[in-house]
């Protein structure tokens, strides 16, 4: 059985959320931007993307920034005339931007309705960076521009065959017959027929049978084990064995390092206030704790602290360390962790209680379940340790734990 797999976009600017980059050949106003036909709505005639006037032969390019794979399309009118509608088009994919490969193309299509989606499936599948749609003709004289109301690209999988990203929560597609393997000494990140891992994935040497990793690890053997016979799988999770019989966690750590609130270049770090201005907000954010004015102190006693990456990160770990002092009632007690992508609206992602008898410079780590990226990460804190008037943090570091 097949299921259908839509990249979503959700584009609110010609280049957010990153990586993706809209453009166009011809753009009429600026209110109708080529991002409008990847934002995933058709509120009104202004909610899409429209040619020059008197250009109606234009094509719209996405830039997803990495590759990804595609069977079809969906295309969606402009919420407008019935006559604006797109009467013939071709879908390029590309890897370069310069050297484009033509995957479909229909020609007279019968007039639309007003924000009418239409599904389009190519004869070929193929995984492209780029992908241009070129739309041209128009139903009748007097429209003289071409114009996409919404824009979609999708694969088609068998779910016996697709695996699930446990870091990018997307799927991709198996090829049949493909054993999958993790190089011992790998230095490359690789996307191969349609697989990733956050490290690398090699697919190679077709086989008969399902076998897959064993449960029970081997004395005295490193590496991958495979013994077990099964018919379907929808998850897989591939562990490589130690010596010593135990699977170990990687750690992914977003280190900041930074010397101002603005720096480096693209982070940001702010809270909802300091003490004065020996105890800013970076400072929780530099990677150290030399003593007792390298960390962030608020006027209050509770209070929140955030950095914004400049990009969406996953995050589901976080080091906490205290200042070095011996004011050690100044150590948050009970706090949340928030994730944000505007800034403004935050999701909760963790709640700690009764953190309490802090050590100078103890650090404390808290794992906790997330599987959603954001560009912005605070810590709330509602009460500390006793302190009346200060709320203290040395360093704070957020990564990704994952096991292999």
């Amino acid at each position: 059985m097949s299921t259908i797999f839509w990249h979503e976009t959700n584009m609110t600017s010609n280049t957010t959320p990153v990586p993706l980059v809209a453009s166009a050949s011809s753009v009429y106003p600026s209110n109708v931007a080529p991002w409008r036909a990847f934002n995933g709505t058709t509120v009104d005639n202004q909610d899409a993307w429209a040619s020059a006037n008197g250009i109606t032969d234009a094509s719209i390019t996405l830039d997803y920034g990495r590759e990804r794979l595609v069977d079809r399309v969906r295309i969606t009118s402009v919420n407008g005339a019935v006559t604006f509608g797109t009467k013939n088009f071709e879908i390029f994919g590309s890897n370069d931007n310069t050297n484009w490969t033509l995957m479909a193309s229909k020609l007279d299509i019968p007039i639309w309705g007003k924000a009418e989606t239409r599904e389009y499936v190519f004869n070929k599948k193929d995984s492209f960076r780029y992908y241009k749609l070129r739309t041209w003709g128009t139903y009748q004289s007097t429209e003289n521009y071409v114009g996409i109301g919404n824009l979609q690209y999708g694969f088609s999988a068998n779910l016996s065959l697709t695996l699930k990203s446990s870091t990018t929560n997307e799927h991709y597609s198996l090829s049949d017959n493909t054993l999958i393997h993790l190089p011992d000494n790998s230095i490359k990140n690789m996307i191969l027929h349609g697989i990733e891992q956050g490290k690398e994935i090699q697919l190679d040497v077709p086989f008969d049978k399902h076998i897959y990793v064993d449960d029970t690890p081997v004395a005295n053997v490193s590496g991958k084990l495979f013994a077990q016979d099964i018919g379907i799988v929808n998850t897989l999770s591939i562990k490589e064995v130690n010596k010593d019989n135990d699977f170990k966690p990687i750690y992914t750590w977003h280190n900041t390092n930074m010397t101002s609130d603005t720096s480096p270049v693209p982070l940001i770090a702010k809270s909802s206030g300091i003490f004065n201005s020996t105890y800013p907000a970076w400072k929780a954010f530099n990677g150290t704790t030399i003593n007792a004015d390298d960390g962030w102190v608020s006027s209050n006693k509770t209070g929140w602290i955030e950095i914004n990456y400049g990009k969406n990160i996953l995050v589901n770990i976080l080091n906490l360390s205290h200042r070095n002092t011996s004011t050690l009632t100044s150590a948050p007690k009970n706090f949340i962790i928030e994730g944000s992508n505007n800034g403004t609206a935050y999701e909760t992602l963790a709640t700690i209680s009764n953190e309490t008898n802090w050590l100078s410079v103890e650090t404390r780590q808290f794992v906790f379940n997330n599987i959603k990226t954001y560009s912005y990460y605070r810590i709330n804190v509602s009460e500390n340790n006793g302190h009346a008037t200060e709320l203290s943090i040395g360093d704070i570091l957020f990564g990704y734990k994952r096991e292999v």
